[in-house]
């Protein structure tokens, strides 16, 4: 019940703090939109009427530049030329703080303008509007200002002598706030705003609003100027944020106007560093993501970020104020909600456990006592139990049931207990059939291992004796007619020898029969020929009598054998198999034979030891040659060592190859009967299980099995030399 309510508050938890992220999106969207919307026009306001007001002095510039005389020069006797080659109106060498900048223009005609007529016509016109409007709007802006295409300044400017401490180098073309009333940056002849800037006099932040003057005809006569120090709304737009987040200024072709985190880079690149050059991966999504939204208020959605983008275009300046609010404001406001609702329902949790415990103790837990103890004498043997069964609830009706359940398990458990006595007893004979049953299984595989070692002992024996018996009459007549006949044919050549001496001149015929049998070939390769024949006659007498011993029927008893004899034989039975062929070179079989004398052994069954163990060797040796070159194993040759001794009283007899060797489980598996290596149809089994047979049981040795992989393997047979 405990784990329900917990994954109940768990999953109302999920569904809270859902719930709480959606309404707390919605509402953070309106509030953006709210707040953006009141901080740009706010901050857009300055901007709007620095317009209004160029449009106002635009055209009272224009209604008086149509009632001058452009031909007649006018006298600007204020008009003092510097020996800079500029032109100020104010003496050289005075000192600005003197000037009164607050009703009285500054003026700086750059070296090199020709003061035309035209030119002097509307250096006063701008003199006298700069004079009268910079006055009437010195409250809300820092300054009021006309430039003429020329190369003039007329700027009113309180605190700032702006004409008389300008530069004389200064280069008017080189200014935004001067070249953007041409027509080539300004084609459309319309108010525009500079980039952020430091004057190069005063040294301020500011940006400048320029609104060209063309005449009649599109020439190009003045241009109006606002500058707007920055300072108080870099501050503002920096300082003045909501919890948590911060405020961007950036115009619309990426210039970065306020960045909290970029001031000193912006500082640092004169004000012209843009969202380009600043290699910012976070501004640079935050850009691409404002220029795909239209509107002048907007909020948008940075999923990669996670973040809220309250955008305002300020739309006469054409920059965008962009409040950044992180959304881990929004989950930290979720979560704290959640936390308190799942705090709220521990606290539930934990009044209802409270209620359950004591519900738990009076109704549960003390009749649950008594049961447990009825319980436990029944598991005793006691089956007289004492239940309150006068109970009206549930638990009156369990002891009822539990009682009736008793009085039926005394009465089961003493039937019970009769069968298993009767089942005991079964299970005694049971037993002592099945020991028996087992006795006779280990008594037939004896037998069937006998079975199979007798009739393949006694199979082979009647084959091998067959053949032996087949060899020896034609090997017998052979080698009892050979020596007649190497007589004979030494009576033949002695013959021929004395026609040769008697007829040493002997006619063409017989020349001719000399020479076509090469008569001095044959007298000295016949002789070779029939001792050759006599040698493969005892060759093959050799291998008949190594069958015989091989093929020794075993009698009933043992009889002394020479374990050397029954070694070469075996050796000599395999020889066809260690010859070289064109696979291999020859196998080599070194024999280590120490002074052992005679045993008592079964012969035949020894010998049969040996084949199995021998065979397996040279198997090994070949399967090591697999995926070898002739030359590779001859570099390092098929070896098979055999070794006897006599060590402690006992024989022994050590059989070792320089094959594949074998992994250790196949070593402790070796003598196991039906256990083979080798593929289907190589191999039963029962060779290395009789092998053990025999040493172990029939001759009361032991036989033992060392291997390593990619070395070789070791067979060592010890037989006691008194049975």
């Amino acid at each position: 019940m405990a784990f329900s309510l917990v994954l109940v508050i768990i999953v109302i938890s999920g569904i809270s703090y859902w719930h709480l992220m959606r309404e707390l999106d919605l509402d953070t969207r309106t509030q953006l939109l709210g707040y953006i919307a009141e901080r740009g026009q706010r901050e857009e306001s300055i901007f709007n009427l620095a317009q209004d007001n160029h449009g106002l002095l635009r055209a009272e510039f224009l209604r008086e530049f149509y009632a001058l005389d452009h031909q007649t020069p006018v006298a600007l006797d204020r008009l003092v030329s510097w020996s800079d080659g500029t032109e100020r109106n104010a003496p050289e060498g005075i000192d600005p703080k003197t000037f009164d900048t607050v009703h009285e223009p500054t003026v700086f005609v750059q070296p090199g303008v020709e003061m035309t007529a035209d030119v002097q016509q509307r250096l006063a016109l701008a003199w006298d509007l700069v004079g009268r409007y910079g006055a009437a709007w010195r409250d809300r802006f820092l300054n009021t200002y006309i430039s003429l295409p020329e190369g003039t300044m007329t700027v009113l400017w309180p605190g700032a002598a702006w004409g008389i401490n300008a530069d004389p180098h200064l280069n008017f073309q080189t200014e935004e706030w001067f070249y953007l009333g041409d027509r080539t940056h300004n084609p459309q002849r319309r108010t525009l705003w500079t980039g952020l800037y430091a004057d190069p006099v005063t040294h301020d932040w500011m940006v400048s609003a320029e609104t060209p003057i063309d005449d009649a005809t599109g020439h190009h006569v003045a241009t109006i100027g606002h500058d707007i120090v920055l300072t108080q709304l870099i501050d503002r737009v920096i300082a003045d944020h909501l919890d948590g987040a911060y405020n961007l200024l950036i115009r619309a072709d990426g210039q970065i106007i306020v960045d909290p985190d970029l001031t000193d880079q912006i500082q640092a690149a004169d004000g012209r560093l843009t969202v380009q050059t600043a290699e910012d991966a976070h501004l640079s999504r935050l850009f691409a993501l404002i220029q795909q939204m239209s509107g002048k208020y907007r909020v948008i959605y940075s999923a990669e970020d996670q973040e809220y983008l309250a955008i305002a275009h300020l739309a006469g300046i054409n920059w965008d104020l962009v409040t950044v609010y992180p959304a881990t404001l929004i989950h930290r406001q979720a979560l704290h909600t959640t936390w308190f609702l799942v705090g709220l329902g521990l606290v539930a949790l934990g009044l209802e456990c409270l209620l359950l415990f004591t519900i738990l103790q009076y109704n549960i837990e003390r009749p649950l006592y008594s049961l447990l103890g009825a319980t436990q004498q029944v598991t005793q043997g006691k089956f007289t139990v004492s239940l309150d069964t006068e109970r009206p609830d549930e638990w009156g009706q369990l002891a009822i049931a539990f009682t009736q359940m008793t009085h039926q398990l005394q009465t089961a458990f003493t039937a019970l207990e009769q069968k298993v006595v009767e089942q005991e007893q079964a299970q005694a004979i049971i037993l002592e059939k099945s020991h028996a049953l087992e006795a006779a299984f280990q008594e037939l595989q004896q037998m069937q291992l006998q079975t199979v070692q007798s009739e393949k002992m006694s199979a082979l024996g009647n084959l091998v004796a067959g053949i032996a018996h087949e060899i020896n009459n034609p090997v017998g007549f052979l080698k009892g007619n050979l020596k007649p006949a190497q007589d004979y044919v030494q009576d033949l050549l002695d013959l021929i020898d004395l026609y040769a001496l008697k007829l040493p001149v002997p006619d063409a015929d017989i020349e001719d029969k000399i020479d076509e049998i090469d008569l001095e070939f044959v007298r000295s390769d016949l002789l070779q020929l029939l001792n050759s024949m006599h040698l493969g006659v005892e060759r093959i007498q050799m291998i008949s009598h190594s069958l015989r011993i091989f093929s020794r029927e075993d009698q009933e008893y043992k009889i002394a054998f020479d374990i050397h004899q029954g070694l070469d034989s075996t050796v000599l039975i395999l020889k066809h198999r260690t010859k070289a062929n064109e696979l291999r070179p020859t196998i080599e079989v070194e024999k280590h034979y120490g002074q052992i004398p005679e045993i008592q052994c079964f012969s035949g069954q020894l010998n049969q030891v040996f084949m199995n163990i021998l065979a397996n060797a040279i198997d090994a040796l070949e399967e090591s040659n697999q995926g070898k070159t002739y030359r590779e194993i001859d570099q390092n040759r098929n070896r098979i060592t055999i070794q006897t001794a006599v060590v402690a009283e006992q024989v022994q007899i050590q059989i070792h190859d320089n094959g594949c060797g074998m992994p250790s489980e196949t070593v402790n598996r070796i003598f196991e009967q039906g256990f083979t290596t080798k593929a289907v149809g190589k191999g039963t089994g029962l060779g290395m299980a009789i092998a053990h047979q025999i040493i172990t049981e029939k001759h009361g040795g032991a036989i033992a099995c060392t291997s390593t992989l990619n070395v070789g393997t070791t067979f060592t047979i010890t037989l006691p030399l008194i049975p």
